[in-house]
């Protein structure tokens, strides 16, 4: 082996390794606050997901409750020959992730995890698109919801969007919540705040908007953006008070 071609090696595990410590991690994060302990998803769950041909891609279950998960594509139980999908299982995360360090169009489907414990079963199912290149806009895989709240209760929502690597310097890709009536977005202060969250080396970006305890004036019209340096896209959401209507 030259010297070359072990540097290359080098950096070619060491991103691989950055990557699996990602999807390690991925589902242990931002989880929901809730002591319940029966079979649920624990934190929202993609609806769609995208990757670019020859690049790593992981897809997540993220749960609790659960004593068994099993993963299908299109219909047909994990194991899958490379036909089917080059995606893995991935142990370490309990099941919860399959992954793959160099995806390819086969690869595109729809994935479902089912869930089971001794009473119940869940299934989630997300879309997998795979690409020969990064579309110029970004690409939804999880559409914020509108709320009821009651008041003094807390609120969370929740944005995010593939939108792939910027080439130019200085611009960048952002994720984050505002007010439609209000200029620019929404500064942190005490009891509210926004998280950035990225996956993936960057590909897809997204942004959390947590109210500790809601107000009357909290209540309305809210927009996450998610931007390119070129295109951007608007999820409005609207969140009223529990009961009145």
């Amino acid at each position: 082996m030259t010297m070359y071609t072990a540097v290359v090696f080098l950096a070619g595990c060491i991103l691989f390794a950055g990557q699996v410590n990602g999807i390690v991690n991925f589902c242990a994060q931002n989880t929901f606050t809730t002591n319940n302990t029966w079979l649920q998803l624990n934190k929202e769950a993609s609806s769609s997901e995208y990757a670019i041909e020859k690049g790593f891609k992981g897809l997540h279950c993220c749960a609790k409750g659960y004593r068994s998960i099993e993963w299908y594509k299109d219909g047909k139980p994990y194991p899958w020959p490379s036909d089917v999908s080059n995606l893995i299982l991935y142990p370490e995360s309990a099941n919860q992730t399959i992954y793959t360090q160099s995806v390819s169009s086969s690869d595109t489907g729809n994935y479902t995890c089912l869930l089971r414990n001794d009473t119940h079963v869940r299934t989630h199912t997300l879309h997998l698109e795979v690409y020969d290149k990064i579309p110029d806009a970004p690409k939804v895989t999880y559409q914020p919801k509108s709320q009821e709240v009651e008041q003094g209760h807390s609120l969370r929502l929740f944005c995010e969007a593939f939108v792939g690597r910027v080439e130019l310097p200085d611009a960048q890709n952002d994720a984050s919540w505002r007010r439609p009536d209000e200029n620019g977005t929404i500064e942190d202060q005490p009891g509210i705040h926004q998280e950035k969250v990225k996956r993936e080396d960057g590909l897809t970006i997204g942004a959390y908007l947590v109210i500790d305890k809601v107000t009357h004036e909290d209540y309305g019209d809210y927009i996450c953006r998610i931007s390119k340096p070129d295109k951007y896209i608007d999820m409005p959401v609207n969140i009223t008070e529990k009961g009145k209507h």
